[in-house]
This record gives C-alpha cells, sequence and structure tokens, in this order.
C-alpha cells in the first residue's frame, strides 16, 4: 500500500485514543426509564416490519 506508514500512525492514534475511552464508559449504569425507553423504541421500530412480513404471510397462505 502506498500509504502504509499514514495508516499506521492513523491506527495507532486511534487505539490509544479509545483505550482511554473504553475505561469511562464502562461504568455505565442503566436507570429503569432508561430500559423503558430502550424497549418501547425497539418496538416502535420493529412492530410495523413485523406488521407488513405478518399481513404479507397472509395474503401468500391465502394463494
Amino acid at each position: 500500500m502506498m500509504f502504509q506508514k499514514k495508516v499506521d500512525r492513523a491506527m495507532n492514534w486511534l487505539k490509544e485514543k479509545n483505550k482511554n475511552k473504553a475505561n469511562s464508559d464502562s461504568d455505565m449504569d442503566f436507570e429503569r426509564r432508561d430500559i423503558l425507553a430502550l424497549v418501547l423504541s425497539a418496538a416502535l421500530v420493529f412492530a410495523p416490519i413485523f406488521l407488513v412480513l405478518a399481513i404479507v404471510m397472509m395474503l401468500i397462505s391465502r394463494i
């Protein structure tokens, strides 16, 4: 590769930068309402997809 030294230097810089960040993120605690918000948002995202798939499957099975 033409710019291998630059790529290696950038990767080493990212590893050093993320090493400090990984330690601080591991102490993150979820509250009760955070988990509820995650479940509700997942339901809002995936429910329409499952609904459309169920309707399509019912229409296919009637043919």
